[in-house]
């Protein structure tokens, strides 16, 4: 049983009549350059620009919460507040915060039992 018997074996593809005779108009047709109008390109333009301030406005208003959290905002001194940082002079408060800042257990130091 052979399977060639079941088909014909003729080329079932045939060329159009007077294919060749059109074939140069219909190639210089397709080939022709195309002119894009002016206000195309300047659309692109105006959508990249429209993307690139609308990223710029959007990360303006998505960062500057964090950028504003950096500045921190103190309250006034009471009258008490005044009268003790008034009565310590500068070199000593710096002593006493960096004594305190190396007494700190920092989270990789197991804190010590005094």
């Amino acid at each position: 049983m052979d399977i060639n018997n079941y088909f014909d074996k003729s080329n079932p593809f045939a060329v159009p009549e007077n294919y060749f005779q059109d074939f140069q108009a219909k190639m210089e047709q397709m080939t022709r350059p195309v002119i894009i109008p002016w206000y195309r390109h300047v659309r692109s333009w105006a959508a990249i620009a429209a993307a690139v301030a609308g990223i710029l406005i959007g990360s303006h208003f998505m960062f500057s919460p964090i950028l504003s959290t950096r500045t921190t905002t103190t309250a006034p001194l009471t009258e008490e507040e005044n009268y003790v940082l008034s009565q310590v002079d500068e070199p000593a408060l710096v002593d006493y915060l960096a004594s305190m800042e190396q007494s700190e257990p920092t989270n990789n130091q197991p804190q010590s039992t005094k």
